[in-house]
């Protein structure tokens, strides 16, 4: 009901340069074929009258049904039946009326606007969105129609149509610094950073106080590698907004990039005094106390349940730096309960955003190495070393090191994920092939591992019957994942079904955080495969500009443009 109450109020009001819409206006303009027909209509929507004002929707329902078989062009009886229907959450009813009513008076915009409303609450983004293009198309001077367009395709994660919306609203109110800030905000989520920056500085200029724009501001800095303007924005923020979530410890990571690591601890350890850290910051706190070879600081921190192997880790090499026992500590880490793949992307993938991917894989690698060096024989160790050998490009000191952990440990889950990655980016389909499933075979039911064998067998085009029951196995754990809805999809593609193919990429599409280049190009893809050239260009374009270097993209379109054209 919210689509309807917000873009209802743009019809009744009208639009920017043309006139409001009268619902009435046109309801009985000039009796049909039988004046009779025309008068028992209008009895029955006096009656459907009454029962809406009192809120006796089904019965309305029926007496408007009646009135518009007896006068079924009147375009005001389906808009009040589409009205009416919406009330009742009978919402395809609601759109089957509304595109009756539009059908009719294809020139009202307010109409237009309704059926948007109706298709955005039933979840049909993309009717929405062909909607609300039409009440731009019938009044292209209207904010409102725009700011309704926006919704659509926000609502389908179509950032790129977004961004162009937003530049045309721009042109109309060049001075909002709202605009300039959700424009910016759309730009973070495709990851251009430089245009992300300038929205923002330009939001401040017209609206200083703005405290979001101002945040992610000084996270884009860091993003760009400027920590120096990070910092002056961050303190510039926590100086206006004390309280400001995420402020802190992104100023705490500028000040790490800029080699002031007391001034970093200390506005860390604000959030500890005010009891508002969270498990990552306990992490944050050890590593950095670690890293300044503070080590009995380090040692003080309480690791969070949350990342129990890494807290001992981080406990044991702090107990080293103070040449105090630690062997125990290392020894027993086989022992302890815990995930290291998911402790390693939930809280040292965070540590390489925050501090820089030059400094605390290779920091953390280096003493794992000396571990190593000195003859600890632990599977966590040799694992995790190997993971942050591959996070830093190292390839082929990370397949050498796991390799040894498989002989020295025995088979191993995350060694085998992880040496499957190595051999997929080097293009060795027989061993990829191998190690999945060899990490499959120890944890059948891993919704990642089924993902990666499918989506791998998709691409490789073989396999494909099997790889599409992993990928429903994948989806009965986790339904919404868009990745492996995205995966399903491209088997259906290799199967040669373009439709399924389209109806499972686009579901993963509206799932996905940010848009996504590779996910828009295997739309387009799709669309290519059911002979939709136009919506298969539209899509490569899309990726084209998610992901300027995307390879195939530009052939592609240059090879299908002239057909269209």
């Amino acid at each position: 009901m919210r689509w309807l109450v917000l873009i209802l109020a743009l019809a009744l009001s009208g639009c920017a340069s043309g006139p409001a819409v009268n619902l009435d206006a046109f309801f009985f303009g000039g009796l049909r074929d039988s004046p009779a027909s025309a008068a028992t209509a209008m009895n029955h929507y006096i009656v459907a009258t009454f029962h809406r004002s009192a809120g006796r929707f089904e019965e309305a329902a029926q007496a408007l049904e009646k009135a518009a078989e007896l006068d079924p062009d009147n375009p005001t009886l389906h808009t009040q039946l589409m009205q009416t229907y919406f009330r009742m959450q009978a919402l395809d009813e609601a759109a089957q009326a509304g595109e009756t009513a539009v059908s009719l008076r294809p020139d009202n915009p307010g109409l237009w606007a309704v059926l948007g409303a109706v298709h955005l609450e039933r979840g049909d983004y993309t009717r929405a969105a062909e909607a609300f293009r039409e009440v731009i198309r019938l009044d292209p001077d209207s904010p409102a129609g725009y700011q309704a367009l926006i919704m659509a395709e926000e609502s389908t994660n179509d950032l790129v149509a977004t961004l162009r919306t937003y530049d045309k609203l721009i042109e109309m109110n060049p001075n909002s610094a709202n605009l300039h800030f959700q424009r910016g905000l759309n730009l973070s989520r495709i990851n251009d950073y430089e245009a992300t920056r300038r929205s923002m500085e330009r939001t401040l200029e017209l609206n200083e106080d703005h405290h979001r724009a101002r945040y992610l501001l000084g996270v884009t800095c860091l993003e760009l590698g400027d920590a120096e303007a990070a910092r002056d924005q961050l303190e510039e923020l926590l100086s206006r907004a004390p309280d400001y979530q995420g402020a802190r410890e992104h100023l705490a990571a500028a000040w790490v990039r800029l080699g002031e690591l007391p001034r970093a601890m200390r506005v860390l350890n604000v959030l500890f005094a005010r009891a508002e850290a969270e498990p990552r910051h306990y992490i944050q706190a050890m590593f950095l106390n670690l890293y300044a070879e503070r080590y009995a600081a380090a040692e003080g921190v309480d690791p969070p349940p949350e990342a129990p192997l890494l807290g001992q880790l981080l406990r044991a090499l702090s107990r080293k730096g103070q040449e105090e026992p630690y062997e125990d500590l290392v020894e027993g880490l086989d022992d302890v309960q815990g995930d290291i793949d998911g402790e390693a992307k939930q809280f040292l993938s965070d540590l390489a955003y925050l501090y820089g991917r030059d400094l605390a894989p290779p920091f953390l690698a280096s003493k794992l190495d000396k571990l190593r060096e000195e003859g600890f024989s632990s599977r966590i160790v040799d694992i995790l070393y190997g993971w942050l050998l591959m996070t830093m490009g190292e390839e082929e000191a990370s397949e050498s090191v796991l390799l040894d952990a498989l002989e020295t440990h025995g088979p191993d889950r995350d060694a085998h994920h992880y040496l499957a990655n190595i051999y997929y980016e080097r293009g060795d389909p027989r061993r990829t092939e191998r190690h999945l499933r060899a990490a499959l075979r120890l944890d059948p039911d891993n919704p990642t591992l089924l993902n990666f064998l499918g989506y791998f067998y998709a691409e490789e085009n073989m396999r494909l019957e099997e790889a599409r029951d992993m990928l429903n196995r994948a989806l009965d754990l986790d339904p919404d994942n868009a990745y492996y809805l995205d995966s399903l999809g491209w088997v259906y593609y290799r199967m040669g079904d373009a439709d399924r193919a389209v109806e499972l990429i686009r579901r993963a599409i509206f799932h996905m955080n940010n848009d996504d280049a590779i996910l828009r190009d295997h739309l387009g893809d799709a669309y290519l495969l059911r002979s939709d050239v136009e919506k298969a260009i539209g899509e490569w374009e899309r990726a084209r500009r998610l992901d300027p270097e995307l390879e195939g993209v530009q052939e592609k379109i240059d090879q299908y443009r002239d057909k269209v054209e």
